[in-house]
């Protein structure tokens, strides 16, 4: 490997959860949280997207964010958590088919059901 292969990108080294030594992943600054998952996932199908968690400074990243922001601050190179989920969820939003709303229960006690009459006597 030639030592300008990463030159403009950002190192991140990952803590796995199950004790498996670290992952280092290079990115450009540009990419978002969300892309950094899936590189991991490429580097590990295991640690699908939906599951996993990244911690830095005690703080969990949110997809979306930008990795030249989040560690604009430091010099060193990032260190993260990486937490599994126990079940995924969708990094995307699924969109919802529209519907008629769902009507709210109301808050009023309802009466207890009238009992059966009872036949006339003879």
């Amino acid at each position: 490997m030639e030592p300008n292969d990463h030159e403009n990108e950002l190192k991140l080294i990952i803590d796995r959860p199950d004790a498996d030594g670290e992952l280092q992943v290079f990115l450009e600054p540009s990419a978002t949280v969300l892309e950094l998952k899936q590189a991991i996932e490429t580097m590990d199908h295991h640690l699908q997207v939906g599951l996993q968690r990244l911690v830095w400074n005690g703080r969990q990243l949110a997809d979306r964010e930008v990795l030249q922001n989040v560690f604009r601050n430091t010099t060193d190179v990032p260190n993260l958590k990486l937490l599994l989920r126990k079940y995924a969820y969708s990094p995307t939003p699924m969109k919802r088919a529209h519907s008629a709303p769902t009507p709210t229960p109301s808050h009023q006690p309802s009466a207890p059901p009238e009992a059966p009459a009872a036949p006339p006597h003879p």
